[in-house]
């Protein structure tokens, strides 16, 4: 099963790490990082991928408009344990059911 981690760098915010197919993201996810979540999620592939975002601690409205542009392109892709802050939005926003299947 092949692994990617980020090198550490004290000044990063957000972190992933892909093991198989699913993605384990930390930290915030935020509009200056969107653009690397959507290519972290591409590089997945259009396969069943696993979104694991229990560790994210900050979730924007362009973190949710990535994993939902990656849903429609992959509907393949499921959100997995989603923190209480991801869960929030996904809530309020009343697309917990489609990312999670909750």
């Amino acid at each position: 099963m092949a692994q990617a981690h980020d090198a550490p760098n004290p000044e990063r915010r957000v972190f992933f790490d892909a093991l198989g197919n699913r993605l384990v993201v930390r930290g915030e996810c935020d509009c200056d990082n969107a653009g690397e979540l959507a290519r972290r999620i591409d590089d997945l592939g259009r396969v069943l991928v696993e979104l694991d975002l229990s560790d994210v601690t900050f979730f924007d409205s362009a973190s949710l408009r990535v994993v939902l542009t990656a849903h429609r392109d992959n509907p393949q892709l499921r959100v997995v344990n989603p923190s209480r802050q991801v869960r929030r939005v996904l809530e309020i926003t009343d697309t917990l059911q489609l990312l999670c299947g909750e």
